[in-house]
């Protein structure tokens, strides 16, 4: 890429034909004329940017000049259609944590956007309510889009805009919790909650859990890596409780649905939801039983937090516990798993057991010295 020697211009008013203050630069790349706003009413600066410029072009650096028109909208398109190309399991949050920076920022300039900009819309998100974390998971979004686009934020300062973060949620449902709230929860819903709550699978893993997932003779649940949100298989072998239930459902399946849990609404030609499965949206149901039951603070997602925590109670080893739920990591298996009292008395337990049995050999190897 050759560029040629540039010039500065001064444009006229339609309206009065006078020149206008602001310097305008050109210069010949590969034989087309580029033309670019230096948004400085002074002639020495203007200078230094068309310097700027056309060492950038014999260098082969010069900046793409569509960068300068691109619009939030159209960086938050590129980061959706990179989700959707990467297939994320996560586009469907994203879309939905994207339209509030589109309906506010979409038509404006990427370069335009200011650290102030941002500051003032994460306060009127706060005034409407909306928790810090979204909050977050919303800018961090746009910084992603920047990012992706190439498209660089010398206006933002993006560690400003982050607001403090609450610790992740550590209530642990507890066997009453679970009792509670089972009792008041409609017939079809409680044994889709009672196997979250023993397994710790993910809500819309289980829910669109068919029986040609399930091998009766050797009671396992098989997914594919397509189907769960890890993209890795999961295989979960069932007993005790778990096993149970399954093995009722499975004695009693429908013929006409292939789907483990149904729905209130489930009959013949019915079609089930591609996200929900046949037991479909149960956010009413689950609101109203625990808010009956005492628990109004309980998700459906403290069924997985309560599942890793129990099995961490029960002595059984974390690779396990992660073969169970699911988790690829470590560190996102300890989120998961809340530290209670009773676990805290069982490790002191045990360093006074190991500690008691040390001074037990250190006694037994000890020789009194014999008097000569």
């Amino acid at each position: 890429m050759k560029a040629s020697r540039g010039r500065l211009f001064q444009r006229r008013s339609r309206l009065t034909g006078e020149l206008l203050p602001t310097w305008w630069l050109a210069y010949r790349v590969d034989g087309a004329e580029r033309r670019e706003s230096t948004h400085t009413t002074d002639r020495d600066v203007a200078q230094k940017l068309l310097t700027k410029r056309l060492d950038q072009a014999n260098e082969d650096q010069l900046p793409d000049p569509t960068v300068e028109r691109l619009t939030v909208g159209a960086l938050l398109d590129r980061l959706l259609d990179h989700y959707e190309t990467k297939e994320h399991r996560s586009l469907a949050t994203v879309r939905s944590q994207t339209k509030a920076l589109r309906e506010v920022l979409g038509r404006v300039l990427a370069r335009e956007v200011t650290t102030a900009r941002l500051v003032r819309l994460v306060k009127t998100w706060r005034a409407e309510r909306t928790g810090p974390a979204t909050c977050n998971r919303r800018v961090q979004l746009l910084r992603a889009a920047y990012r992706r686009a190439k498209v660089d934020p010398k206006r933002i300062d993006f560690g400003e805009v982050l607001s403090p973060e609450a610790p992740p949620r550590r209530a642990l449902l507890d066997v009453a919790a679970f009792e509670a709230i089972h009792a008041q929860l409609p017939a079809h819903v409680r044994d889709y909650f009672a196997v979250a709550f023993l397994t710790g699978v993910r809500k819309a893993q289980l829910a669109k859990t068919t029986w040609p997932h399930y091998d009766p003779t050797t009671a396992t649940f098989t997914w594919t890596a397509a189907e769960v949100k890890s993209k890795h298989p999961h295989v979960l072998p069932l007993d005790g409780r778990a096993r149970e239930i399954i093995d009722a459902l499975y004695a009693t399946r429908r013929l006409h649905c292939r789907h483990v849990f149904h729905g209130r609404h489930c009959a013949p030609g019915r079609q089930a939801s591609k996200a929900l499965g046949c037991i479909g949206d149960i956010k009413k149901a689950w609101t109203k039983a625990c808010g009956t039951s005492g628990y109004a603070a309980a998700v459906f997602h403290d069924t997985r937090r309560a599942a890793v925590t129990h099995l961490a109670n029960a002595g059984v080893p974390a690779h396990e516990i992660m073969g169970i739920s699911g988790h690829r990591t470590r560190s996102m298996l300890d989120r998961y798993s809340i530290g209670t009292e009773e676990q805290k008395r069982r490790a002191l337990r045990r360093g006074t057991e190991y500690l008691e049995a040390e001074r037990a050999k250190a006694t037994a190897t000890v020789q009194p010295i014999k008097a000569k």
